[in-house]
């Protein structure tokens, strides 16, 4: 059996109450937790439908269900060789940047000089209004 609930607040016995707009805005609508060194592979994601490496350090991911506009929030890193550098995660404008249905991704470390590189574990996520 299907339902629906209508609520303007969520209140919870000692935590306090908000307002189910920082609910339904402000949580991840797509993130991603993958390999990018050897091969790639996601290890764990939500609303992500397939990887696809490009290049050194860059990738796309499509989403399962898309955003309703490119400019969604993006944040994401991780780590090369065992954990010894970091790694930024970055929006690859180049390749496409962002639609509403594809991110594309460049992994770079500052140990690198500047170059991409194919990073070790890395992660990121997004959030904005799901189509």
């Amino acid at each position: 059996m299907a339902g629906k609930i209508v609520a303007d607040t969520l209140e919870h016995s000692t935590a306090g109450s908000i307002a189910t707009n920082y609910v339904v805005n402000g949580v991840a609508k797509h993130w991603v937790k993958f390999e990018g060194d050897g091969t790639v592979a996601v290890s764990d994601s939500l609303n992500n439908s397939s990887i696809t490496d490009n290049a050194t350090g860059k990738y796309n991911f499509a989403f399962a269900s898309s955003f309703n506009t490119g400019d969604y929030c993006f944040a994401g890193g991780g780590t090369v060789d065992a954990g010894l550098y970091n790694v930024y995660m970055l929006i690859e404008h180049d390749n496409g940047g962002t639609t509403t249905s594809t991110i594309f991704t460049a992994s770079m470390s500052p140990s690198s000089g500047g170059t991409f590189v194919d990073g070790e574990l890395l992660s990121f996520t997004n959030t904005g209004d799901l189509a």
